[in-house]
């Protein structure tokens, strides 16, 4: 959890730093983005990848068989965590 709530605070110092919003990230393509910025999203989805995997494993569960569902709930659970 440790990694991931790393993670957030990367991207949202990122996300201050530029100026930009999250939801940006979505509406410009990547290339676009600010010096930085697709470092710490990177970072942000694979420490989120990591607590998504670990809950599910904690509950039995394959992470890499869960369907896009089962994923949305886990991840929701996540970013409440963090």
């Amino acid at each position: 959890m440790a990694r991931a709530r790393d993670a957030v605070e990367v991207l949202r110092r990122a996300l201050a730093g530029s100026g930009w919003e999250y939801g940006a990230l979505w509406e410009v393509p990547r290339e676009e983005w600010p010096s930085g910025l697709a470092s710490a999203y990177d970072g942000y989805r694979d420490g989120m990848a990591a607590l998504i995997g670990a809950l599910a494993r904690h509950d039995g569960r394959d992470p890499d068989a869960l369907d896009v569902d089962e994923q949305a709930r886990y991840a929701l659970v996540a970013l409440a965590l963090v």
